[in-house]
């Protein structure tokens, strides 16, 4: 949500959504520049409000206008949100299905994360699924070093099958 209200503020410094578009190819990035939030929030519209009707073939979170949340939109977005699925009866059945699930999430994530894994991981509790759990102390971004403990346990599964 953070990004998401910073949506279009971001947007008027490429003078819009074409302008972004346009940009994208002479854009000297930083790393936190804005463009990295404005394509993120971009990629979610694209996967969780697809709508070939739409100029660019998703809904807009925002009214292009005023920077305004569109609710109806965004109930899209949340429809997806694994926070919410995981209290569908049908999410449920799958999760349970599972032969490992997997958690981990840096403490200082830049997009918010750890409040909704540790939802996530209680939510898991509450339907009594095993699950491995870890928050790291770092954030979302460059952290590959975290596969050594990651991959080595989903290896491990996988090689039980």
């Amino acid at each position: 949500m953070p990004d998401l209200a910073k949506l279009h503020a971001n947007l008027l410094r490429f003078n819009g959504l074409e302008g972004f578009i346009e940009q994208i190819r002479r854009l000297n990035l930083k790393p936190h520049d804005p463009f990295f939030s404005v394509l993120g929030m971009l990629c979610y519209g694209a996967a969780y409000a697809p709508n070939p009707a739409a100029h660019r073939g998703f809904d807009m979170p925002i009214d292009m206008e005023t920077g305004a949340l569109r609710e109806d939109v965004w109930q899209h977005w949340l429809a997806w949100d694994p926070v919410r699925m995981i209290d569908q009866p049908e999410n449920i059945a799958a999760w349970k299905q599972m032969n490992y699930i997997y958690l981990d999430c840096g403490l200082w994530d830049e997009l918010n994360f750890p409040v909704g894994t540790r939802i996530m991981s209680n939510k898991l509790k509450a339907l009594g699924l095993q699950h491995d759990f870890e928050l790291f102390n770092d954030g979302h971004i460059n952290v590959p070093y975290r596969y050594d403990i990651s991959l080595p346990r989903l290896e491990k599964v996988i090689r039980q099958k």
